[in-house]
């Protein structure tokens, strides 16, 4: 994942499923190791949300601030902070994932990339 471009996901080859975990090895559903990535279009509905009142030690977010999970076109569903104007946000709004800076999800981990959604 690229800052600034579209999560990257997976499908298979032979049964065209589209993969909600990116590293997996094998498909999920007829379990073939002919898997490609590719860059999702970014595009999503937001199906739920919660606001963080606490800070958690992430360099890169300061509470509050808003999680949001998303179903991209695609299909998977992931999750994603949420930026922008936040107010009378719904189940159902458009929202924009791509990929933000790297974060360090908890002391010890490696870095990883942030997925950052904003309402269209």
């Amino acid at each position: 994942m690229n800052a600034g471009g579209h999560p990257l996901l997976q499908r298979c080859g032979d049964c065209g499923t589209v993969q909600e975990h990116w590293q997996d090895r094998y498909c999920t559903e007829c379990w073939s190791r002919n898997l490609s990535e590719f860059e999702s279009t970014g595009d999503g509905q937001l199906r739920s949300w919660l606001v963080y009142h606490r800070d958690f030690g992430l360099d890169s977010v300061t509470a509050p601030y808003t999680v949001g999970w998303v179903e991209l076109r695609e299909g998977p569903q992931i999750a994603c902070v949420l930026t922008g104007d936040l107010s009378g946000v719904r189940a159902g709004d458009a929202i924009r994932v791509r990929v933000g800076p790297d974060v360090i999800p908890w002391r010890g981990a490696p870095p990883r990339p942030q997925l950052v959604g904003e309402r269209r």
